[in-house]
């Protein structure tokens, strides 16, 4: 990828706090005793899931990583 003044742009996004995150995320949303077997969306589910004003979002991650080596 070429980009003017030959800087590539870096997103200071800490992977694997993010998927660990999410993963978290969608076990509180989607708990396994009332989601398996179910396409349903968590606002969908019966009593025992979370509300989406309760889950945890992205904007709880932090957006700059100190834990980032640069290349």
């Amino acid at each position: 990828m070429s980009v003017a003044g030959g800087e590539i742009p870096r997103c200071r996004v800490d992977l694997p706090l993010a998927v660990l995150s999410k993963m978290d995320i969608n076990r509180q949303r989607y708990p396994a005793h009332l989601a398996r077997s179910s396409s349903r969306k968590y606002t969908e589910l019966p009593h025992g899931a979370i509300s989406e004003d309760q889950a945890v979002g992205p904007a709880d991650i932090p957006c700059d990583s100190t834990g980032q080596t640069s290349t």
